[in-house]
């Protein structure tokens, strides 16, 4: 899967080392939204793994990537459990791209000490909210 920002409109699911007192939001969010918030934590001119920014005088960033950069999904044995961080690894990518009801989605971390965002595995969420029935079982994929 390829990992490329090319618009400031991509969502991603977001996260900062160290932690701000006001928290990144826990549902994906806008690269524009991401960078606003770095910035009302006095974080500027930051870079990020494989891609340019650029400011506009607009407010908006210019984002593009500077090389082809990919996520390998690998494969798990029987032996292997889910967890939040290999979730991605147990799932058929075609299927849940095809879902009417699932997205994936980048994860990206901020990390301060190197003022940059980095990469990270990909995170599952729902297009839109499914509201639940007692006892009654929905099939997401």
């Amino acid at each position: 899967m390829p990992w490329v920002i090319d618009s400031d409109q991509v969502e991603v699911h977001t996260n900062t080392e160290p932690a701000y007192t006001l928290k990144c939001p826990t549902k994906p969010i806008s690269m524009q939204s991401f960078l606003r918030y770095l910035e009302s934590n006095k974080q500027h001119n930051i870079s990020m793994a494989n891609h340019q920014i650029k400011r506009q005088s607009d407010g908006t960033y210019n984002i593009s990537p500077e090389d082809t950069c990919k996520y390998v999904v690998t494969s798990v044995s029987g032996k292997d459990k889910p967890t939040t961080q290999n979730v991605v690894n147990f799932l058929d990518i075609d299927t849940v791209e095809a879902s009417p009801l699932l997205r994936l989605v980048m994860r990206v971390k901020y990390v301060e000490k190197r003022r940059t965002i980095e990469p990270g595995r990909f995170a599952l969420f729902l297009k839109k909210p499914i509201r639940l029935i007692a006892n009654k079982l929905v099939r997401l994929l």
